[in-house]
């Protein structure tokens, strides 16, 4: 039930309050999911090294940019900031909830799985539009677009395929990859396909055919969908292109035009529109995604420019690992890869990330982005009292076991 508020009402409350980002909603369930777990069991509430970093890291990003803003926008970067920061530690609580709970996180994945399976079939056949949701072009209750639930699906998917049966597993890619064809869902496709490339073993080599005929099939049932969207050219009529497009002329003006500082934390937007903005405004009458870049790699040049750019190289290497790492680990037996749900959500919670750094991304306040900075951070430590079996470095978890006492 937590996973499934997690990631759900932050969609619901940005669509029906018509919210400039879902830092509302993802404040509110944070608070309500730290309430029932206090509820529950003490918390401690230590930080460790590693988000001890993250903290100072963000109050000296804040120090760094305050000159360069109006004091509107100094407003705006403080809060911004704050609420950015008791996020992330309010993330932390639900990641140490969540880690020494096998059994428990295993029900948590079944139920959120389902949970979104009944989401694609109930908006296939009956959508359901309240409120603001009607004048969304293709929602897909409780979010606001196939991309969104995509996003929210992906790291689910990931620790879904880990802990199922391998005949299970192919029902579950097949299915995924054919909701991706009826929904239609570029960000969907791309998760069904990165979870079929790290799953392929001898048993499940069937899928690599099948896949084929699926992606040709792409063709026939939605090909101008699926097409328009890979023409990134001025000449393109298509929304979703001119916005992806928008946010790759906003990465290379912000580190261009400000000789690689960027424009700065949560300025993204206020600089003036490049030619996609202006084409977006002329075809649809109105600018879409210029605060969040379109995808989150977008966001982060623009707003930090060559910083980012080193930022966005991390994150991506630390997402690659935590996918080869993954593709290890759903070669185990099913017994080793259910005892390892929490390693195998951890890591699917990094490898995760990739979808928003540059398929499709709604900011810094992102279920995805907080829960991938939480998951590394908070790593895979163990206390005496929550002692829980590690894989074995050799196969699944070579990374160097960090000194990460306490939590946030």
């Amino acid at each position: 039930m937590i996973l499934l508020l997690y990631f759900s009402i932050p969609s619901m409350l940005f669509i029906l309050t018509a919210g400039s980002s879902l830092a509302m909603g993802l404040m509110v369930v944070l608070l309500l999911i730290t309430a029932l777990i206090a509820v529950r069991t003490p918390i401690p509430l230590r930080l460790n090294r590693p988000q001890t970093f993250w903290l100072i890291a963000a109050i000296t990003s804040i120090g760094l940019l305050l000159p360069r803003s109006t004091p509107a926008e100094v407003v705006k970067q403080i809060g911004g900031a704050v609420a950015l920061t008791l996020a992330f530690v309010m993330t932390n609580v639900l990641i140490w909830y969540c880690h020494d709970k096998p059994a428990q996180l295993r029900r948590m994945i079944t139920v959120s799985f389902t949970f979104f399976v009944v989401i694609a079939l109930f908006n296939k056949a009956v959508p359901l539009t309240p409120g603001r949701y009607a004048l969304l072009n293709h929602p897909m209750f409780p979010f606001g677009e196939p991309s969104h639930f995509s996003l929210a699906l992906f790291p689910i998917l990931l620790t879904a395929a880990a802990i199922a049966r391998k005949s299970i597993r192919v029902m579950i890619i097949l299915g995924t990859m054919v909701t991706a064809l009826l929904v239609p869902s570029t960000t969907l496709a791309m998760a069904a396909v990165i979870t079929a490339a790290i799953t392929v073993s001898r048993r499940i080599l069937i899928m690599l055919p099948i896949g084929a005929l699926l992606l040709v099939g792409a063709a026939a049932v939605a090909p101008d969908y699926f097409k328009e969207r890979l023409l990134l050219d001025t000449e393109s009529n298509n929304l979703s292109s001119l916005i992806y497009l928008q946010g790759l002329l906003s990465a290379q003006n912000g580190v261009l035009d400000t000789h690689g500082l960027g424009y700065g934390f949560l300025r993204l937007g206020t600089e003036p529109p490049n030619e996609a903005t202006e084409l977006i405004e002329l075809i649809a009458g109105n600018t879409f995604n210029r605060l969040d870049g379109g995808f989150l790699a977008a966001k982060i040049i623009a707003e930090f420019g060559v910083a980012g750019l080193v930022m966005l190289a991390w994150m991506s290497l630390v997402a690659i690992r935590a996918l080869v790492q993954l593709a290890h680990l759903y070669q185990l037996a099913l017994h080793e890869r259910r005892q390892h749900v929490w390693q195998a959500f951890r890591l699917a919670a990094q490898a995760a990330i990739l979808l928003e750094l540059y398929i499709r991304g709604y900011g810094y306040f992102s279920p995805g982005f907080l829960l991938f900075m939480a998951c590394f951070s908070f790593g895979d430590q163990r206390s005496p009292r929550m002692a829980a079996p590690a894989l074995p470095a050799s196969k699944v978890d070579p990374m160097p076991r960090r000194n990460t006492e306490g939590l946030a």
